[in-house]
Parts: structure tokens; sequence; C-alpha cells
């Protein structure tokens, strides 16, 4: 909306199915862990929020991808500190090669190389049609849950799953059957 773009309905089902899955993946892992994975659950929605704010941002700034990933990776750098010092666990409590490998892993990949992936999809695709792949971080969780740990979802993370993907179909389609009807 922020772009003057109007979702179809089929778009707009499809997101709302979307959601549904998504909630039913989030309820599914809140049934166990009592109040701690709910936080969790909040943390996620928040982080399912900026992800979700950061394309339409770099669309209307005009950022470029290489651009965009050096200022957020730069200013990332502002949480070590906090996170060195104040918070549980500390850093020098780990051993260094575990806070190695985790520094590589969530910097060096997760961010600088994930955020410049991103930044490249948005300017490839559109905000609008790049936000439509977010949704399956969850499900490519899920999944991969069952060949590394043998962990099979239960039925209602599996209904999540289910729903996630057929709800980003419907909305990746959307627009392809509305053409051939016209």
């Amino acid at each position: 909306f922020m772009f003057g773009v109007r979702p179809s309905r089929l778009a707009l089902i499809g997101i709302g199915i979307v959601l549904v899955g998504l909630a039913a993946i989030g309820v599914a892992g809140s049934r166990t862990g009592g109040r701690s994975v709910i936080v969790g659950d909040l943390f996620f929605l928040a982080t399912g929020l900026l992800w979700g704010l950061y394309p339409l941002l770099l669309q209307k700034w005009n950022v470029g991808a290489m651009t965009s990933t050096a200022i957020v990776s730069v200013l990332s750098l502002a949480y070590i500190p906090i996170y060195a010092l104040a918070l549980q666990p500390r850093i020098f409590a780990v051993d260094p090669w575990i806070a190695l490998l985790h520094g590589l892993n969530q910097g060096l990949l997760n961010v600088i190389l994930g955020l410049w992936l991103w930044g490249y999809g948005v300017k490839a695709l559109g905000a609008a049609e790049a936000q439509r792949f977010p949704p399956l971080v969850p499900v490519v969780g899920t999944l991969l849950a069952i060949p590394v740990v043998g962990e099979w979802p239960p039925m209602l993370q599996a209904l999540g799953v289910a729903l996630i993907v057929g709800g980003l179909g419907l909305a990746a389609f959307s627009n392809l059957l509305r053409t051939r009807k016209a």
C-alpha cells in the first residue's frame, strides 16, 4: 500500500492464509515451552515486522544492496559491547572457537551475505514481490528439523507449513490468474 500497489483479492486471501499458518506454527511451538517460548515468539513477530519494513524502506529510499548492507552491518557493531559485557551468556565465558563460529555464521553469512542478497532481491523483484519469501523461514526450519535432528512436526505445525506454502502460492500466482481472466 505504501507504493500504491493494490493486491488482488486472491493475493490478500493468500496473505491471510500465510498469517494463519505462521500463527499455527507459533502456537504449536509455544505449547511446550511456557512463557519464555511466547516471549520468543513475540520477538520473532517483531523481527518479522522489521524484515517486512526493510525492503519497503530500501525501495522508498532507492538504496542499493551493497550500500544498505554496509550501513546495517556497521550500525550493528554498536551492539557488540552491550552483548559482550551486559547480557547472558557473557561472550568472554564462551569457548573462543564457538564464539568465532557464531560470529562468522551470524555476522558474515546471516547479516552481510543475507542482507546483500535480500537487498539485491528487492532491487530485482521489487519490495512487494520480495516480501513473499520471509514466511518461508519457519517452513524451511521446520522441514530441516526432519533430516537434521529427526524431529517430525506435530500436526498443528505441519498444518502451518501447508498453509504458508499454499497461501504463498495463491499470493504469488494471483497476478497470473488475474491476467488470464482478463
